[in-house]
């Protein structure tokens, strides 16, 4: 249990379903609608992955929290495929330099004011960020230097390479940043 809510884990330490805490979770006018609410998404210290459809339309409105020692985000089986995050509105989202795989779909069709990612090493690139709109995405700069040696051109121009592969199904990005 965190200050969000329960996981409930597998015996591989994967959380297969979140419930929010009664004080958490709330209805909200959201762009002309009722929608799902939440003021956090907290995922204690000793998670090592979140399944599929993990959490769904929802608006986090203040935090949004993993873990160091996460691994897997989005994975699992589930009718609807490894994403982990479908159709959320999502404040900060720090993805953990631990996490070895995102889900195919992982964070499909999010609203995400801010988006950090560590060099990811080992990422099959399966339109994570399909749909997604993404104010600001910060990288490492390593990965930056990584994608233009391969190409000679900035991942955005040159159509292929590690970024490109994870962004380009993206509705939106607005401004990149490197770290």
């Amino acid at each position: 249990m965190s200050e969000a809510g329960t996981f409930c884990l597998d015996a591989d330490g994967v959380a297969r379903h979140f419930e929010a805490a009664e004080g958490n979770l709330l209805l909200s006018e959201y762009h002309g609608y009722c929608r799902k609410a939440i003021n956090s998404f907290v995922v204690p210290h000793g998670v090592k992955g979140l399944d599929s459809r993990i959490l769904s339309e929802v608006w986090v409105r203040e935090k949004f929290e993993l873990p160091e020692g996460l691994v897997h985000i989005g994975r699992g089986s589930s009718p609807f495929g490894p994403c982990a995050f479908t159709k959320c509105d999502l404040p900060t989202v720090v993805i953990p330099p631990s996490v070895e795989t995102l889900g195919a779909y992982a964070f499909a069709k999010c609203q995400i004011q801010r988006l950090r990612l560590p060099l990811l090493n080992n990422c099959a690139y399966e339109r994570q960020f399909k749909g997604a709109s993404i104010d600001v995405l910060e990288l490492p700069a390593d990965w930056q230097k990584v994608d233009d040696e391969l190409t000679g051109r900035s991942w955005q121009e040159s159509g292929f390479g590690c970024l490109y592969s994870l962004f380009s199904n993206a509705d939106s990005i607005g401004e990149v940043r490197y770290y």
